[in-house]
């Protein structure tokens, strides 16, 4: 027993801890790695027209706000293309997905889309990314 009370083993085993307990910690934090693995998944769902898999990856849905026959209802299928190039961490609770899209525009006769890079909102509850609401009206929250 004598070899555990030297000090230099003391502090080893101590160091030792410390950085078995920092590594536990890192793991915790939100990456974007993560959150851009389930963008992927939200926009292959959308781009398959698979709306009840979409809803899972919704704010909406993770704070149980919406029910899926209104998100159904509410999401036309627009998108023609998207692909998330990138993520990004901006707070533990928030990120963003930057996604090149192609979309329809409703009401035109012609077949011309409109494409962009959009940094796409998502947020973090309970652990896990969702896709953030926005608002699409003055007065509406989350």
């Amino acid at each position: 027993m004598a070899f555990f009370k030297s000090p230099s083993v003391k502090s080893g085993i101590l160091s030792a801890l410390v950085l078995l307990a920092l590594q536990g910690c890192a793991t915790l934090q939100p990456g974007p790695e993560q959150l851009q693995q389930r963008a992927e998944a939200y926009w292959k769902a959308r781009l398959d027209g698979d709306l009840t898999n979409a809803f899972v990856y919704e704010e909406l849905a993770g704070r149980k706000k919406q029910t899926l026959q209104q998100y159904v209802r509410a999401n036309p299928p627009l998108y023609i293309k998207a692909k998330v190039i990138g993520a990004r961490i901006d707070s533990p609770e928030k990120g963003v997905a930057i996604t090149e899209t192609e979309m329809r525009i409703p009401g035109l006769l012609s077949s011309k889309s409109l494409s962009r890079t959009i940094e796409d909102e998502w947020i973090r509850i309970d652990g896990e990314w969702y896709h953030a609401y926005i608002p699409a009206l003055p007065g509406q929250t989350r």
